[in-house]
């Protein structure tokens, strides 16, 4: 009996800044600056703010509050 592997097509799932909702060019600016992953900030109001809702955050200096608030 043999049997051959299958090939699953891959489904691309936005990771980085992307899974967040920033565009696509806001995406390769951060890329190109040198952010390819998100902080915890960032992961969490990004998202909230791109709704349009106000956002209230606390981080420690260093953790990217600044693209938290600047990027979207």
């Amino acid at each position: 009996m043999s049997t051959s592997p299958t090939t699953q097509p891959r489904i691309s799932t936005p990771t980085g800044f992307a899974a967040l909702g920033v565009p696509d060019n806001v995406d390769q600016g951060l890329a190109a600056a040198g952010f390819s992953a998100p902080f915890a900030i960032q992961t969490e109001a990004i998202p909230v703010a791109m709704r349009g809702l106000d956002v209230c955050g606390r981080a420690r200096t260093g953790s990217g509050k600044t693209l938290a608030f600047g990027v979207p």
